[in-house]
């Protein structure tokens, strides 16, 4: 059976968990962020997810969910990688329509500055 033959549902709730499993566990007990750099990948995003073929698109540009939720890690940023990430909670905020946008982010200045140039 093709995976394209599961009820839209299901692909949905696929989609979704594939993009929360990118970071299972953000924060460790005592809150501070988890450090491994691997788990922000994009081979989930919904980005990625809709641009597999026109199907697996219309069902990822449809989904407010899978927009709904946004990681991504700025190490080091520049003034180029912040706008990148402002473009893409905008996005998020525009496709997740109405539900609330969950935000995972980690941030880490190189040593010796004060802010991203």
């Amino acid at each position: 059976m093709s995976i394209n033959k599961l009820p839209v549902e299901a692909l949905c709730n696929i989609f979704v968990l594939s993009n929360q499993a990118r970071y299972p566990t953000f924060a460790t007990q005592n809150h501070e962020m988890a450090p491994n750099k691997d788990n922000f990948n994009d081979a989930t995003s919904p980005d990625v997810i809709a641009s597999v073929c026109r199907f697996w698109r219309q069902i990822a540009l449809s989904d407010p969910v899978l927009w709904s939720t946004l990681f991504f890690s700025l190490r080091g940023p520049t003034g180029r990688t912040l706008d990148q990430a402002r473009i893409a909670v905008d996005h998020c905020l525009k496709r997740s329509e109405s539900l609330p946008l969950s935000c995972f982010v980690i941030l880490s200045l190189p040593s010796g500055h004060d802010r991203p140039k």
